[in-house]
């Protein structure tokens, strides 16, 4: 345990560096991280104090930058690295910008919900890793979670979990798994899942309802703590005292994350727009624009 200030903690030398010959080069973290932290610092703010004109101002900055935040860490990097083999320090910088917007399109389409710990003693804790992938269905020791593998986001089971500051927690969940979470195949991927392509979400439909308290907030800190990397944090000792759950508790600490079922009624449905030109666009709860599945599909 060591008592740092906030801008020597969780940081690394050269970590996104690339070098032309013998010539280190930062531009990427002056240029592409500098853009996406200013806007990403003010969107985050605007979702944890639920401004809603600059919510929907920076709704895409936001998941931009939820992204980045991500693949730009040791962690994230290892993954990269993982699939795929031999890349050089520049290949790593390229391919990690060719990936910064993967997971938003499955995110714009998700449950969203944001808690509040503003009633409990105990707040959240940022790690070294701080956007985590929770499954009911794959505990820490599960081959999904060997390092550096998270569960994938299109598991119709996994919650992305993102602590925004002390007082409040972002928790994504896949609509299927809201509206059935017993009844779904918890590794099975969501309909319709996919990297990248355009969607259309209200940015206003957000779950906001829910207090927690000290011992549901220290289980989603147990949580966090648990998919770190290798440093978790906190402005009071006594949260980091979180217990990491094993794996006969993980599956039960999943009940915390569900999205209270009389506040689902924000998402899913169709949505259709109508232009000047007298053109129409079409989208169902997954995305498709198009209702052919429901003719197409074999038994």
């Amino acid at each position: 345990l060591t008592y740092r200030a906030p801008k020597s903690c969780f940081w690394a030398e050269h970590l996104y560096t690339t070098r032309l010959g013998s010539t280190p080069n930062d531009e990427i973290e002056r240029f592409l991280f500098g853009s996406i932290d200013d806007t990403g610092a003010r969107a985050v703010r605007a979702f944890a104090s639920g401004d809603l004109i600059d919510m929907h101002k920076l709704f895409q900055h936001f998941f931009e930058y939820l992204n980045a935040q991500k693949l730009r860490t040791p962690k994230g990097l290892d993954w990269i690295r993982s699939k795929y083999p031999n890349l050089t320090q520049n290949d790593l910088m390229i391919e990690m910008q060719s990936l910064r917007r993967m997971h938003c399109t499955m995110w714009y389409e998700s449950v969203r919900e944001i808690d509040s710990a503003e009633h409990s003693d105990v707040k959240f804790i940022v790690t070294d890793h701080p956007v985590t992938i929770y499954n009911p269905a794959c505990p820490s020791t599960s081959p999904e979670c060997k390092y550096p593998d998270d569960p994938a986001i299109e598991l119709k089971g996994s919650q992305t979990v993102f602590a925004l500051d002390a007082n409040h927690c972002l928790i994504l969940s896949n609509l299927e798994y809201a509206k059935n979470p017993t009844s779904v195949d918890l590794r099975a991927p969501r309909t319709h899942a996919r990297y990248g392509g355009q969607s259309i979400a209200r940015t206003d439909a957000f779950i906001r309802t829910r207090k927690l308290s000290p011992k549901e907030v220290g289980a989603i800190n147990g949580i966090l703590k648990s998919r770190s990397h290798r440093y978790i944090a906190a402005s009071e000792q006594a949260w980091l005292n979180c217990e990491t759950p094993g794996a006969a508790q993980w599956g039960a600490i999943g009940e915390i994350l569900l999205p209270p079922s009389n506040e689902l009624w924000h998402f899913g449905g169709e949505i259709y727009i109508g232009y000047k030109d007298g053109s129409t666009h079409y989208q169902d709860e997954f995305g498709r624009t198009s209702g052919a599945h429901k003719y197409l599909q074999k038994k």
